[in-house]
């Protein structure tokens, strides 16, 4: 390696030297904040005599003459350019145009290659761009560019440094010149070294690159030109094309394409097991290559492992891309399928789950299941989602669907949709698959609109009115105009305490809860209005459950339980647990040898029959009669025993398990239930 210090200004006019960017480089991207900085230090430097300034380290590699690879460095020396561009364009001195065309931008001269006449040549995205530039010799104008060119960082950058050059007279330009002789740079000319290392070794202190550049570089950096053009241009490129440019959605397909590929989320880093996230996706994705490859060989000795493992990355983009959907898209103009995915990934923020969708719409690419399947399996996803989100369980982590995946078993092709509600309903504890008693629970104790917030909550209720026979005249389900309307309402006004009477003080108990909310598209003219005006409001909606509204004589405690309840059946029908998947049988328990997970209790299950009473262990004297396998009667109404616990605690809206503080002959019915189970480990 040769190491030397150099200026800005000797290394840019190199004598008919081409700088090249290679492919596996990510974009230019340098924001405001970026040039901001660069512009603040050459204008510095320009206006006070003998300062330097320290810009960093370029590293290249000069394997082919007249040409020099740039490892490292590629931002800063493109933002440069861009600056001489602006100042050539900017400019009306001819003589000063010329020397900057000649000397910055362009090789010119008897013998200089085609390819080499221009100085800077960035990737395949970004050189398009430049080049539409240098084609031209005043500003070019936003509206000679098609619209992903103009919202580049590329053209955005030079109209900055434009805008900072334009009203400047030349003894000013020539200040800005002269000061680049004074920006120092130490240049590392690579010979022998391995780039890779060096690469990783100039960003190991917390540079701005991503795991997915750096991916990027690990799997081209060491490869020659010609194949490093080829695998960019034939995998990478078409990738980025499916998924999205975005550093995001790239990283996040990484994640998604390692758990799905390799049936897990687990990776080893430094002897410790950890799960696959963004903070070492890097790391992760170096450990699988080498799994590919093989102990004994290094990633630059396996050129065929890179184009296996692009291709196969490539493939699976392709049906990847769709479960990437743009900021504009329009949910009512969905396909059934996609709608559904949508409502995953973004509605429910679901992210984690996309390598079990990506099984799905890969079998259903493939033809191995029809559109009837994949929908299904579709749906128990969405349900998982939705109803994890409520009770507010895991849901679909990753860890989860990565063991999921493992129990699709590959070469097992029947069945496929009752493999895929058993692999779904396989998780225990915070894992499972939230059940009819849980979901229920959560939608009529709890309140729902803390859990779900608004988007959630808006979710909840325009799905159910999606659910209806009066579903046609629906609004769209991006109208801003759709608000969520808390009947009861936030703020009581005199007028409403005076409605409600004793139960006034309850009224934070109820506010949130799923009775108490519905949608409007007039919630501002409403706002705390008294019942009785409400209605006809109510009475004129686009939904069906708020029009509903305008049929009840008065509004209470009671009709927001009542309510509750009664949408609580219908989301336990939209987001449905289909009865065959709720239990696993014995065989498959002790094949995976866990433990099986507790049903909901049943006075039966204990032997307790209807008639009977049980106590209550705070206050034995306060008995309830049990009048079904699931209710007791307590001062003329029914319960559940967690309801009722958290009506003698005074504490309504709270989860208690009510089996917990309940007696039968002495004895707490949780110690009763666990003497007469049996557990399969």
């Amino acid at each position: 390696m040769q190491v030397g210090k150099n200026n800005v200004s000797q290394f840019l006019t190199s004598n008919n030297v081409c700088f090249v960017i290679p492919v596996y480089q990510r974009n230019y991207d340098w924001q405001d904040e970026n040039c901001k900085q660069l512009w603040d230090d050459i204008w510095y430097l320009s206006k006070i005599e003998n300062a330097t300034h320290f810009l960093g380290t370029i590293c290249s590699s000069g394997t082919i003459a007249h040409e020099k690879t740039i490892i490292d460095g590629q931002q800063r020396i493109t933002s440069l350019t861009l600056l001489i561009k602006a100042i050539h364009d900017s400019s009306e001195d001819a003589k000063l145009r010329t020397h900057l065309y000649e000397k910055y931008l362009c090789n010119t001269g008897y013998g200089i290659p085609e390819n080499h006449t221009v100085k800077l040549q960035l990737n395949t995205r970004d050189d398009a761009i430049y080049r539409k530039l240098l084609s031209s010799d005043v500003l070019t104008d936003v509206t000679e560019l098609k619209d992903q060119m103009a919202e580049s960082r590329l053209y955005q950058n030079y109209l900055f440094f434009y805008n900072c050059v334009k009203n400047m007279g030349t003894n000013q330009i020539m200040e800005v010149i002269n000061a680049l002789e004074r920006l120092i740079i130490v240049e590392l000319d690579i010979e022998n070294e391995d780039p890779q290392e060096i690469f990783e070794s100039l960003n190991s202190t917390g540079l701005d690159l991503t795991d997915v550049d750096l991916i990027r570089n690990y799997l081209l950096m060491s490869l020659d030109r010609e194949t490093q053009k080829r695998f960019y241009e034939s995998y990478w490129y078409p990738i980025e094309e499916n998924i999205g440019h975005s550093s995001q959605n790239m990283v996040r397909f990484f994640i998604d394409y390692y758990i799905y590929t390799r049936k897990t989320d687990n990776l080893m880093l430094r002897g410790r097991r950890n799960h696959i996230t963004s903070g070492h996706l890097y790391e992760g994705f170096k450990d699988h290559y080498r799994s590919l490859c093989g102990s004994d060989k290094k990633y630059n000795k396996s050129p065929e492992v890179t184009e296996n493992l692009l291709a196969d990355m490539l493939r699976c983009s392709i049906f990847y891309k769709r479960l990437v959907f743009s900021s504009k898209v329009d949910m009512n103009n969905l396909s059934k399928m996609d709608k559904i995915i949508y409502s995953i990934v973004y509605i429910n923020e679901a992210v984690a789950s996309r390598p079990a969708l990506m099984y799905i719409i890969e079998k259903y690419q493939n033809k191995e299941i029809n559109e009837a399947e994949a929908l299904e399996m579709l749906n128990a996803c969405l349900s998982m989602t939705f109803r994890s989100k409520v009770t507010r369980s895991t849901g679909m982590s990753g860890q989860f669907v990565g063991n999921m995946l493992l129990r699709l078993s590959e070469n097992d092709t029947s069945k496929y949709v009752e493999r895929f509600w058993k692999a779904i309903t396989a998780g225990r504890g915070n894992f499972a698959f939230p059940s009819d008693d849980d979901f229920r629970y959560a939608l009529c104790n709890r309140p729902v609109f803390d859990i779900l917030r608004s988007k959630g909550t808006k979710y909840l209720l325009y799905s159910l009115e999606q659910d209806t026979p009066y579903s046609k005249g629906l609004p769209r389900y991006d109208d801003q105009n759709i608000t969520i309307e808390h009947i009861m309402p936030k703020t009581l006004s005199e007028e409403w305490v005076d409605y409600l009477g004793e139960s006034a003080d309850s009224h934070i108990d109820y506010l949130n809860k799923l009775g108490n909310l519905t949608l409007t598209n007039n919630n501002p003219e409403m706002s705390n209005d008294p019942f009785d005006q409400k209605k006809k409001w109510y009475d004129e909606s686009s939904f069906h459950y708020t029009r509903s509204l305008s049929n009840e004589n008065y509004w209470s405690m009671d009709k927001i339980i009542q309510r509750s309840e009664y949408l609580t059946e219908k989301c336990i029908e939209l987001w449905n647990f289909p009865e065959e998947y709720h239990y696993k049988t014995e065989d498959e328990e002790s094949e995976d040898c866990q433990r099986i997970r507790r049903p909901p209790f049943k006075f039966s299950m204990v032997g307790i029959g209807i008639g009977e009473e049980v106590q209550y262990i705070e206050d034995p004297s306060i008995t309830a009669t049990v009048v079904t396998d699931t209710q007791v009667s307590y001062k003329g109404k029914n319960y559940s025993l967690s309801r009722l616990t958290a009506v003698l605690k005074g504490a309504i809206g709270h989860s208690y398990s009510g089996i917990q503080y309940f007696m039968y002959n002495g004895e707490r019915l949780t110690d009763i239930r666990n003497e007469m189970e049996s557990y399969v480990h």
